[in-house]
């Protein structure tokens, strides 16, 4: 005959709570497996975040089409694979030019256009001349941009980084050292938006930006 006991009872009731909480938990687990990425990577055994993070971006890289989508996958800073996989995939792209061209060229309506600013601090164009007039244009853009920022009064200095101002001169230097029409005039454009920046929160940002169009 079974006999009740304290105990007994216990490992029950301690029993039934797992019961229900194991389904639960279980149910939870896989939900975070099928929709986040991260719980997938923390749970698989033998594969780094880092891994993972790597090998979602070279599909990313692999399946895109547009060169915009990529650029920011060639800065030096990113992990090499990664840097190799999207400069291949661009090159290997027939009208990549036209397509940073054109951005350029609409930049009040392309937001990453910036984004070639720093490809072309880095990486040499085929065609540098094909190149020169969009950039020119695409100053005003920045200079447009400049103004737009500082006159919200929500915005931070830091709402400039997006802009890439400290690598237009570089780029400058870089792809277009012996054609000068018209790049210093809307560099100068550039600078005395930068001036032209009142808020006092902003001093210090404006100050180092200056200083890297010098």
């Amino acid at each position: 005959m079974y006999v009740f006991s304290k105990d007994s009872g216990t490992s029950f009731g301690l029993m039934s709570k797992i019961s229900l909480i194991l389904p639960a938990v279980i149910g939870t687990t896989f939900f975070l497996w099928s929709h986040f990425g991260f719980v997938r990577v923390l749970l698989r055994p033998g594969k780094s975040e880092q891994t993972y993070f790597i090998t979602q971006t070279l599909e990313k890289i692999r399946v895109s089409k547009d060169v915009l989508d990529i650029l920011y996958y060639t800065r030096p800073e990113n992990d090499r694979e990664i840097v190799d996989a999207a400069w291949t995939k661009i090159k290997a792209v027939p009208d990549w030019e036209e397509q940073l061209i054109s951005a350029l060229n609409h930049c009040e309506k392309d937001p990453f256009y910036t984004e070639i600013y720093h490809f072309l601090s880095v990486y040499t164009v085929d065609h540098p001349e094909k190149f020169v007039q969009p950039f020119i244009k695409s100053m005003l853009c920045v200079a447009n941009n400049i103004s737009t920022i500082a006159n919200n009064p929500y915005t931070s200095p830091n709402d400039l980084n997006h802009l890439n101002i400290e690598k237009i001169k570089v780029a400058i230097n870089y792809q277009f050292y012996d054609k000068n029409d018209g790049l210093s005039e809307n560099l100068f454009i550039v600078r005395n938006a930068l001036i032209s920046i009142q808020r006092k929160d902003f001093i210090d940002k404006v100050s180092l930006l200056l200083q890297k169009l010098e």
